[in-house]
């Protein structure tokens, strides 16, 4: 199953911070900007938890950061943004908030 970088917010602050802080940690790279696409809500019956969804732009390589046991077991993998479409729609990535940061982030671009 595949998704997109993503992570909890263990420091108080905004959670554009996160997002680059995760960016960073799992696929070592760096974002010239981050714009929010979406807020979700995944279990609004069972839980309050929101998930901020960023694009990143202008990206730059940097050393990737294994700060935790979950990054120390991620494997990376780059697809063109017609295969992660594809990838969400048939039945590869069934993470939810991949599938709407995919999506969103295709609307945003004009794929």
């Amino acid at each position: 199953m595949g998704e997109i970088p993503a992570g909890k917010r263990d420091i108080d602050g905004e959670p554009q911070v996160t997002a680059a802080r995760e960016l960073e940690e799992e696929i070592g790279q760096t974002a010239g900007s981050l714009t929010e696409l979406m807020l979700i809500h995944q279990s609004p019956g069972f839980c309050d938890e929101d998930q901020y969804i960023y694009i990143a732009t202008d990206l730059t390589a940097v050393p990737q950061r294994l700060d935790g046991i979950e990054e120390q077991h991620l494997v990376v993998a780059k697809v063109t943004t017609d295969e992660a479409v594809a990838m969400c729609l048939d039945g590869r990535i069934t993470d939810a908030k991949s599938i709407c940061g995919i999506l969103a982030a295709g609307r945003k671009l004009g794929w």
